[in-house]
């Protein structure tokens, strides 16, 4: 079973002798990791969670790139001349 993320192979579960693995697209490339036990599965998920959030900081800052960054407002400073009363 194949599982896409923006239209790219993201997940992938297959056997092997020495067990199930998973083929997934992380930060750091494509891994290879075995899933057979509780806590493998549970460092996948940990794995992909991490993956996910970071594509998801990548969205907002592109976004907010996109628009410009933050804006900044205009600082209006008004210089007007003393009277002799003040």
């Amino acid at each position: 079973m194949v599982f896409h993320l923006n239209g790219r192979p993201f997940l992938h579960f297959h056997e092997e002798p020495e067990g199930i693995f998973a083929d997934v697209l992380l930060v750091k490339g494509r891994v290879h990791l075995p899933v057979s036990t509780e806590s493998e599965q549970s460092e996948l998920l940990e794995q992909i969670d991490h993956a996910l959030s970071s594509l998801d900081s990548r969205v907002r800052d592109q976004e907010r790139q996109n628009r410009g960054g933050p804006r900044r407002r205009a600082r209006w400073i008004f210089r007007g001349r003393r009277s002799a009363s003040d």
